[in-house]
């Protein structure tokens, strides 16, 4: 994992760095954003969570984040998908 990463699970870690949020799945970034853009936050951690890199509890515990608001925002992407975090 990157050096300053917190650990979301073995594969999975976000970085903060200049005001970003850096999403690595192994050692590869794959998802960004800016610290205050939460409709980008909530689809990352919807779309980390529905394509099976980490479980809604590790998240919750690793980012301090409600589970009850992750569990919404997966529910919003399976019904109303992507461009529904964006309207």
């Amino acid at each position: 994992m990157p050096e300053g990463a917190t650990q979301i699970n073995d594969v999975a870690a976000v970085v903060y760095k200049d005001a970003q949020r850096i999403y690595y799945v192994g050692m590869w970034p794959m998802y960004s954003h800016a610290e205050d853009d939460l409709a980008s936050f909530r689809f990352i951690a919807a779309q980390l969570i529905v394509s099976g890199v980490c479980r809604q509890c590790e998240l919750a515990k690793a980012l301090g984040q409600n589970r009850k608001r992750l569990e919404r925002a997966v529910k919003q992407l399976q019904e109303h998908g992507t461009a529904s975090f964006f309207e």
